[in-house]
C-alpha cells in the first residue's frame, strides 16, 4: 500500500471537481453492535490558538476500503451574537486518521487566501464555507468561497487553485457550471472540459449532487421544486402539472458540452421542498441508487365561529312569565394551521441514466428529517441528532434492503456528541462519531455496523457484497508454486468490460511489484479468460507466482465485469483486500549451471540508448540490472551484465546486451534454468507484466524476450 503523503487542492463550493477519480477497546457480546474509542492529543503550543478546546467540525473518508478518515477540527474564536455563528480561528487544520491509527496533521494559515468569511458556520448542521473531499491516493479536495468584498455576497465567485488562484465565475441563481479535471501525476490537475446549466426555470429548493459513475463517467443528479404562475383556469393543466422533481446528466469523462437532462422521478404535488440530495453507487443491487429528503407542507383552515345564548324574561300582563332565548352568531377570521409531512425517496439508476426502480422509504412521519445513509454492507442507517444544550443527543436505528427495522443491541442511547454532531459512515461499514472533546484533544467512537444485505454477508470481505468468493481465498495460505489460474465468483450472472485485473507481490518492507495485469479487450477464452454464468476464471502467468512463502494481493477495476442482464458495470476489488500466500515449498529443480544469454532493445529503446552519455549509459545498464532483478524476484548478483553492447547478427539495425545469470548456491533459491523461464515469460508478456512499467525494462523487446547463447 501507498505511503500518504498528504497534499491539498481547492475549488470553490459551486463547481465540482469530477476526478476518474482502531480500535481501542472493543465490546464483543452477541447481537451487540461493536464498538471502540479513538482519542488524539492535540499539540499544545501552537501559533494563532484562541486557547479554547479544538472541536471536530467534519469527517469524512475515501471511497475505498483502506479505512482512512479526514477530520476538520477548529477552535472558536467568537460566538456571533447578532448572526448567531459560530466563528473559528482563521486556520485549516485537517487530521488524517489511517487504519492503524496513526494520525498525520495538515495545518494550512494561508488566511489571505481562504478569506474570513469562510471560517463560521451558520447552524452546526448547516453546510460550511469550507468542505473537504478526500481523493484519491494523498489527495484532498478543499471547497470555499472567495470575495473581491467580503461585506458585499454579490461579489462571492467560484474558485479553483490548487495553492493558485484561478478565475471563476458569478453566481447565478438559476444556473450552476460543472467543471471536469484529470490528473496528470505529480499532484497536478488540468481542466478537461467544464459548462454552464442555466436551463433551471423558476427555482424555489434546488439541491445537487455529483458522483462517478461505474462506467468512467459521471452523474450530476440533481432535485427542484419550481415556483409556476398559472394563466389557464384549467383544472386538469393545473393538476398535471409538474411541481417537483430529480433529474439526471450524465457526463462521460472529457466531454465537453452538457447533454439533456433524464427525468428520474416526478410529482405534481404542491408545496414540496427538497431539503438534501445522496447518491451513491448502489453496494447490493446493479447501478447506483439515490435518495431524497422531501418535506410536504399541507395548508388547512379552520372557521371560528362563536354562538352566544341570551335569555330573556317576558312577563306579560295576563299570563305566567315566559323565558326567552335570544341567540347571536359572531363569525370571526378562520384560523391557518400548517403542518408538514416528510418522507424520502429512494430511485435506482443505470450509468445510462435509465431508472430501474422509484419507491417511497419509511412511512411519512410529521417529525424533523433525519439522515438516511446507505450502508455499504446493505441496509440503511437512519440517524438522529437533536439539540440538549451545548451538546446533541445522537441516536441511530438500522434497516435492512426492505426497510424493516432490524433489532440490535447498543448499549449507549443516546450518543453524547459534541455541538457539531459529525459523524461519516467509512466504506468497510464502520461509523464513526464525533464525541465531546477536552481542552486540548478530541475523541471519536467508532462503532462496526452489521452487514444487513440479503446475500447473509456473503462479500463483505472483499469490500464488495456482488462477490461471492474467489481462488484462491482471502487468507490462503499455501497457493501453489507457479499456479496458472485464478477465479472470481459473483452473485449474479457477468460478462466481461472494459477494466483492469492486477496481481501483485508486497515484500515484507513494503515494497510493491506488478506480477500480471490482465486486461478484458485482450482477454478471450483462446488465452485463458472465461466467463461463464456468475464465475470468471483467468489463466495466470507462470511466473507471477513464483516465490515460495510470498505475500501477493489482487485488484480487480470497477469495470473489469459487467451485468449480463442489465451491461452494467460491476464494482471492484480496492488493493490490500484480496491477500494470500504462495505456499513455503520450493519445488526440487535439476541444476545447469551458469547461464550466458542476451535482450534486445526496442525501437524506441535504441534511440534512448544511443542519446545517453557514457555515465548514463553505465546507469542504464545499472538500473536494467536491479529492474529485472526486483520483477523475477531473486537476489542481487544473480544477474549481470558486462555492459557492452552488440549488433543483432539477425538484424543489424537492432542492439542487443549480454545477460548472466549465476547458478543458485542454495537449495531454498530459483536455479538459473527457472530464472531464465521467468524472464522470458515476463519480457514477451511484457504488456501484461510489470517489464512495461520499469523505467528501463520497458525498452526490451517482447519480440525477442531473452536468448540463451548456443
Amino acid at each position: 500500500m501507498k505511503t500518504l503523503s498528504f497534499n491539498l487542492a481547492f475549488l470553490i463550493i459551486i463547481s465540482f471537481l469530477l476526478i476518474f477519480l482502531p480500535p481501542g477497546f472493543t465490546h464483543n457480546i452477541q447481537n451487540t453492535v461493536q464498538y471502540s474509542y479513538f482519542a488524539y492529543q492535540e499539540t499544545s503550543v501552537q501559533a494563532n490558538l484562541t486557547g479554547s478546546q479544538p472541536h471536530i467540525l467534519h469527517i469524512d473518508h475515501y471511497n475505498d476500503n483502506s479505512g482512512t478518515a479526514v477530520v476538520r477540527i477548529g477552535r472558536v474564536n467568537y460566538y456571533d451574537y447578532c448572526s448567531r455563528n459560530y466563528c473559528y480561528e482563521q486556520r485549516l487544520l485537517l487530521r488524517v486518521i489511517k487504519a492503524d491509527g496513526s494520525v498525520i496533521q495538515i495545518n494550512y494559515d494561508n488566511a489571505t487566501e481562504i478569506q474570513d468569511i469562510n471560517y463560521c458556520s451558520v447552524t452546526p448542521f448547516a453546510k460550511n464555507s469550507i468542505n473537504f473531499y478526500p481523493l484519491f491516493d494523498q489527495y484532498i479536495l478543499v471547497t470555499y468561497a472567495h470575495a473581491t468584498n467580503t461585506s458585499d455576497p454579490t461579489t462571492y465567485v467560484d474558485r479553483f487553485l490548487r495553492l493558485s488562484t484561478i478565475n471563476g465565475i458569478g453566481i447565478n441563481p438559476e444556473s450552476f457550471k460543472w467543471s471536469q479535471y484529470g490528473y496528470n501525476g505529480n499532484g497536478s490537475f488540468s481542466l478537461l472540459a467544464y459548462d454552464i446549466v442555466s436551463s433551471i426555470q423558476n427555482p424555489t429548493s434546488f439541491q445537487v449532487t455529483v458522483f462517478a459513475t461505474l462506467d468512467g463517467g459521471y452523474s450530476l443528479i440533481y432535485a427542484n421544486t419550481t415556483s409556476k404562475t398559472f394563466t389557464s383556469n384549467s383544472t386538469l393543466a393545473n393538476q398535471f402539472s409538474v411541481d417537483a422533481g430529480i433529474y439526471a446528466i450524465m457526463l462521460g469523462y472529457n466531454q465537453s458540452t452538457t447533454p439533456q437532462s433524464l427525468i428520474l422521478y416526478q410529482l405534481t404535488t404542491p408545496n414540496l421542498t427538497f431539503t438534501r440530495l445522496y447518491c451513491s453507487v448502489d453496494f447490493v443491487y446493479i447501478g447506483h441508487s439515490c435518495i431524497a429528503y422531501v418535506t410536504q407542507k399541507q395548508t388547512s383552515q379552520i372557521q371560528n365561529i362563536t354562538t352566544t345564548v341570551i335569555t330573556t324574561t317576558i312577563t306579560p300582563t295576563t299570563a305566567a312569565p315566559t323565558v326567552v332565548p335570544v341567540t347571536t352568531t359572531v363569525t370571526a377570521p378562520p384560523t391557518t394551521i400548517t403542518n408538514s409531512e416528510n418522507f424520502y425517496v429512494k430511485i435506482r439508476i443505470l450509468s445510462t441514466g435509465s431508472v430501474l426502480a422509484s419507491d417511497l422509504m419509511f412511512p411519512q412521519n410529521k417529525g424533523s428529517l433525519t439522515n438516511v445513509r446507505t450502508l455499504p454492507y446493505g441496509g440503511y442507517a437512519v440517524i438522529n441528532r437533536t439539540y440538549f444544550g451545548r451538546n446533541i443527543n445522537y441516536t441511530f436505528e438500522l434497516h435492512n434492503e426492505s426497510d424493516a427495522l432490524v433489532n440490535y443491541n447498543f448499549p449507549i442511547r443516546p450518543l453524547i456528541t459534541n455541538f457539531n454532531g459529525a459523524f461519516d459512515i467509512l466504506q468497510n461499514n464502520t461509523m464513526f462519531v464525533a464525541l465531546n472533546e477536552t481542552i486540548t484533544s478530541w475523541q471519536i467512537l467508532s462503532a462496526q455496523l452489521p452487514s444487513l444485505s440479503p446475500y447473509n454477508g456473503s462479500g463483505s470481505e472483499y469490500g464488495n457484497l456482488h462477490v461471492s468468493g474467489t481462488y484462491p481465498p482471502i487468507g490462503f495460505k499455501s497457493l501453489e508454486l507457479n499456479s496458472n489460474y485464478i477465479n472470481i465468483t459473483y452473485q449474479d450472472s457477468i460478462k466481461f468490460n472494459d477494466g483492469n485485473l492486477r496481481i501483485y507481490q508486497k515484500t515484507n518492507d513494503g515494497n510493491i511489484t506488478l506480477r500480471q495485469l490482465i486486461n478484458t479487450k485482450s482477454c478471450n477464452f483462446g488465452n485463458g479468460c472465461n466467463a461463464s454464468g456468475n464465475v470468471v476464471t483467468l489463466k495466470v502467468l507462470g511466473c507471477a507466482f513464483n516465490v515460495p512463502n510470498a505475500r501477493y494481493y489482487i485488484e480487480v477495476d470497477n469495470n473489469f465485469i459487467k451485468s449480463n442482464v442489465y451491461n452494467e458495470p460491476i464494482l471492484g476489488i480496492d488493493p490490500d483486500i484480496w491477500i494470500f500466500n504462495t505456499a513455503n515449498i520450493q519445488p526440487i529443480s535439476k541444476r545447469a549451471g551458469n547461464i550466458q544469454g542476451a535482450l534486445r532493445l526496442t525501437n524506441d529503446g535504441i534511440q534512448h540508448f544511443n542519446g545517453l552519455s557514457k555515465e548514463d549509459k553505465d546507469s542504464f545498464f545499472n538500473n536494467l540490472i536491479k529492474e529485472l532483478t526486483n520483477l523475477i524476484p531473486t537476489e542481487n548478483g544473480r544477474l549481470s551484465t558486462n555492459k557492452h553492447t552488440q549488433m543483432d547478427p539477425n538484424d543489424s539495425s537492432k542492439i542487443i546486451i549480454s545477460i548472466s545469470i549465476s547458478e543458485a548456491k542454495g537449495s531454498d533459491k530459483m536455479t538459473a534454468t527457472q530464472i531464465q523461464s521467468n524472464l522470458i515469460l515476463l519480457i514477451t508478456n511484457k504488456e501484461f507484466t510489470g517489464i512495461s512499467t520499469g523505467s528501463t525494462t520497458k525498452f526490451l523487446d517482447e519480440t525477442y524476450g531473452y536468448q540463451r547463447h548456443r
